[in-house]
């Protein structure tokens, strides 16, 4: 018991020493580096042939949103996965992946600009660097500690995944603040932009919430929203439908 105390406590100074660490880095990392880490991932592979022209339609969007932000030295790159969980991420070198079941929830283009400005806020915060960066410091100080068989591992890891959420919840405020101002911005209103994580919020577990497994929600999230909106004097008009084809 005392042995898996001390080494709990040892996991977790590490984490948040080292973890601090990689954020650093993460900010320091040249978009040339990025890139190729990026090309890693080869997301091009992942997309789905009967989303195809969803895919253009995104990646229009995603362009325009993008011509407010800083020049990086890569492109921004929609995929579209089919899978009928509700979810979108952040890939290094710019890639966003948007999963197929998010688009059938979809109700206007509005809110799926507001999924795809959330995604471009990471890449503007790096938040995705930091995240990989953490995970893999995470992988590396458990397999130091308890070896890569052990059932206290995965105890540990679990109780590590938990914190490692919870620091996220800035990053994911911080996003959204910023994702709204570039929907305001392009729209010249905020009208839908949060109909989506409305309706994914009214839905507790099942394949509808997987967007909070991965951008976890807090009671105060939405509320810190519409604060913002108040707060900016955002215009709220009627959200434009969503022309995409969903097979």
């Amino acid at each position: 018991m005392l042995f898996r105390s001390a080494a709990l406590l040892i996991v977790f100074l590490a984490w948040l020493v080292l973890g601090a660490l990689v954020g650093v880095v993460a900010h320091r990392i040249p978009d040339s580096l990025e890139a190729e880490l990026g090309s890693l991932f080869a997301i091009e592979g992942l997309q789905a042939e009967g989303w195809i022209t969803a895919q253009q339609e995104l990646q229009r969007i995603t362009d325009s949103l993008a011509t407010q932000l800083p020049l990086r030295g890569f492109e921004y790159r929609v995929v579209v996965i089919d899978d009928p969980i509700a979810n979108a991420a952040a890939v290094p070198g710019g890639g966003i992946l948007v999963y197929s079941g998010l688009l059938r929830q979809a109700e206007s283009e509005n809110e799926v600009a507001m999924v795809l400005a959330h995604e471009l806020a990471h890449h503007v915060h790096r938040d995705h660097l930091e995240g990989l960066g953490r995970g893999l410091v995470l992988a590396v100080i458990l397999n130091a500690v308890f070896g890569g068989s052990s059932g206290l591992e995965r105890l540990s890891g679990a109780g590590a995944q938990g914190l490692a959420l919870k620091m996220g919840r800035d990053d994911e405020r911080e996003a959204d603040q910023l994702g709204l101002l570039l929907v305001a911005q392009h729209y010249g209103h905020v009208g839908g932009a949060l109909d989506f994580f409305l309706r994914v919020g009214d839905r507790p577990g099942g394949r509808a919430a997987s967007w909070f497994g991965t951008h976890p929600l807090s009671s105060d999230r939405v509320d810190r929203l519409h604060d913002a909106i108040e707060t900016h004097g955002y215009a709220v008009r009627r959200p434009a439908p969503l022309m995409i084809t969903r097979p």
